[in-house]
């Protein structure tokens, strides 16, 4: 636990400058969620009020994140939930839900208003909403969920032009229930509901027609929060997770059987949100909110993962905020949305290699005290030692990104030592992204980070 809570001060303190490409704050603007279109280029959306009127607000912005069209909806009924989906053309298409109604607003990528639909479901307490693009068909698909008096779920689809094809009812009977995430897959589709006895996942066929519902059975009480395709064509599925208050991504076959599920990170208090993007190397990036032991207020974390789920980097933006959502950008860089806390929404991009610091490598006219070259490495790398630190240090000490030692290097005096990328059983490293430091009797060097890439 004491290495954990050391290793996330660690980094926070070593990365908080260099990561960060840029960032936005929107000041005047109510937001919830956002997306990233071809062009590059990001939308957002949210709703606030002004005495008895929601406004409903559609904002897009360029790869910079500087706005520069908004165009606002305005309300006399009540809305509950906004959600925005970038299509290939460029275009967005903006979904609200009120006590009985579902609106969609297409807007083409010249910010034109090209339609708009009014599904209206009468006795109905519509909350979440999910959309999905299809490409095949060249239609939306979407799913909203009611709780009044019982829950049902409603799957549709509406054409290209705003046309409704069809919608089906689904009833689970009286529970609370919440859609969290949308996906298809082989012609049918795939949804999570998140109920007050944890997660079902539905499957549909290509009508909408129900073909099977299952409780998702992790060993914890979960709440799903994302659902991405794996690179082999499975589902990943990430949960909030309690009592362990971890958050938990698990890979399910197209049947609902889990494959493997991991817990990250340990030690926390409370994961408060998190959310999931797939990333260039076909891993996945989870961005979530925790409170961990010992540490006063909340922090925000990135976690990349490889496509087995195992960690390559943690990342904590700064300020405080509740994570919104995140996505991968053209450039493979990474890009995500904070709302609340002390500050207005902030849209913020950081580079793909979480990990790029100022303290890689030895810079001019500073003296490092210990480095590693090569680095990259797969086989061995050599740690390079100033006479100063060498003369007092005992170990290098080799952490993962949980915190823990896997490895300490006996120094004795030398200028040069080598490491063969093994831990103390001399078990062969994992490829990805561990953290040094040379230490002896009160002396602590600075972390600093290592690549142990796979070997060819």
């Amino acid at each position: 636990m004491k290495n954990f809570i050391l290793l996330l001060l660690a980094i926070l303190s070593l990365n908080i400058s260099a990561q960060e490409i840029w960032q936005k704050f929107y000041k005047d603007a109510s937001i919830n969620n956002f997306a990233y279109t071809p062009d590059n280029e990001f939308i957002l959306c949210g709703y606030g009020f002004e005495q008895d009127t929601t406004v409903v607000e559609l904002l897009r912005a360029d790869s910079m994140g500087n706005v520069f069209w908004r165009h606002d909806l305005k309300f006399t009924e009540t809305i509950r939930y906004t959600q925005i989906l970038a299509v290939p053309d460029s275009g967005s298409l903006l979904a609200v839900t009120g006590d009985q109604v579902l609106l969609f607003y297409k807007f083409s990528g010249d910010n034109e208003l090209q339609w708009e639909k009014r599904i209206e479901i009468e006795s109905r307490y519509l909350r979440n909403v999910q959309m999905y693009w299809e490409e095949e068909s060249r239609s939306f698909v979407f799913v909203v969920n009611d709780c009044d008096p019982a829950c049902s779920v409603f799957i549709g689809k509406l054409s290209k032009t705003g046309d409704l094809l069809w919608i089906r009812e689904h009833t689970e009977g009286d529970m609370l229930a919440c859609v969290s995430a949308l996906l298809y897959s082989g012609q049918d589709y795939y949804f999570l509901m998140s109920t007050d006895e944890g997660t079902l996942l539905y499957k549909t066929y290509a009508d909408g027609q129900k073909w099977w519902s299952k409780r998702l059975e992790t060993g914890f009480y979960e709440k799903a929060v994302g659902m991405l395709k794996s690179p082999q064509g499975n589902l990943q599925i990430l949960f909030n997770t309690s009592p362990s208050e971890q958050i938990v991504l698990a890979e399910t076959d197209l049947r609902g059987n889990i494959v493997w599920q991991k817990e990250y990170p340990e030690g926390l208090v409370y994961v408060l949100a998190a959310s999931a993007c797939r990333t260039e190397a076909d891993g996945a990036a989870i961005f979530g909110s925790m409170e961990i032991p010992g540490i006063i207020g909340v922090q925000n974390f990135i976690l990349n993962l490889d496509a087995r789920g195992d960690s390559l980097w943690v990342y904590h933006p700064e300020p405080e905020g509740i994570p919104a959502g995140i996505v991968r950008c053209n450039d493979g860089n990474l890009a995500f949305l904070t709302l609340e806390g002390s500050h207005p929404p902030r849209l913020a991009k950081i580079k793909s290699d979480g990990l790029v610091t100022a303290l890689d490598g030895p810079q001019k006219g500073t003296d490092p005290g210990i480095h590693a070259a090569p680095n990259p490495f797969s086989n061995q790398t050599c740690f390079y030692i100033s006479s100063k630190i060498a003369s007092k240090a005992s170990h290098i000490q080799i952490f993962d990104l949980c915190g823990r030692i896997v490895c300490s290097v006996p120094i004795t005096g030398q200028s040069k030592v080598y490491w063969n990328a093994c831990d103390e059983a001399n078990n062969k490293l994992k490829s990805g992204v561990y953290l040094y430091r040379a230490v002896g009797q009160g002396l602590s060097t600075e972390y600093h980070k290592m690549i142990v890439s796979p070997v060819n």
